[in-house]
């Protein structure tokens, strides 16, 4: 059934949407870079990140934040400690995007909102306690309660089956070409945007500006 609305669009039912640097804006990359020495170029920083043992546990809610702080230290070979980092690390979710609030609660009229995140307990309480706009999705799907990791398969299908809606008419948003190509690998119309104002120019392309 299309959804409802003055946006309402036949071709899309559901939106979903990955967190950081798309709604969120995340720190710490900065302060990675200066603790390893810059060692590594950012895009090879980014991908240790995301394939990192200690992130890959920790997002996937398989271990718990003092574990997590003194893994990453050895994998990183970072020259903090354990109390240094977790002090930063609660730090590195900055806030919402100016008009993340506004756009996702008009997008609610129209369309079934979801979140898909690669993300842990400490950002998440942050997020959901203070930026004011979680209230508007429909669902969250985050891997430190799901279990499930981008740009793994199984992260995306588990979508389609809890919420019931056909991949070709579900829409992903996310920061990493990585991800987006996941969800296009299962089927899913997916772009790569930066913040909200790169979704808001996605969406104005479909006809589907907020």
């Amino acid at each position: 059934r299309a959804p409802v609305g003055s946006m309402a669009h036949t071709s899309i039912d559901l939106i979903v949407f990955d967190l950081g640097g798309v709604l969120v804006e995340l720190g710490g990359v900065q302060r990675m870079m200066e603790w390893t020495g810059a060692k590594w170029s950012l895009p090879d920083l980014w991908r240790r990140w995301l394939t990192s043992p200690a992130v890959r546990e920790f997002e996937s809610g398989r271990l718990g934040e003092d574990d997590f702080a003194r893994q990453l230290i050895s994998e990183f070979e970072l020259p903090v400690d354990t109390a240094a980092f977790r002090r930063e690390f609660g730090s590195w979710v900055k806030g919402a995007f100016p008009g993340v609030a506004p756009a996702v609660e008009r997008l609610a009229r129209s369309f079934k909102l979801a979140i898909l995140s690669n993300t842990n307990p400490v950002h998440w309480r942050k997020i959901a306690d203070e930026m004011g706009f979680v209230h508007h999705f429909h669902y969250t799907f985050l891997s430190c309660k799901t279990g499930l990791f981008k740009p793994d398969p199984e992260a995306y299908r588990n979508i389609l089956r809890a919420t019931g809606c056909p991949a070709g008419r579900t829409l992903y948003f996310d920061d990493q070409q990585v991800n987006v190509d996941g969800a296009l690998a299962v089927g899913m119309q997916a772009r790569r945007v930066s913040g909200i104002a790169g979704v808001r120019e996605a969406l104005g392309a479909m006809g589907l500006a907020p």
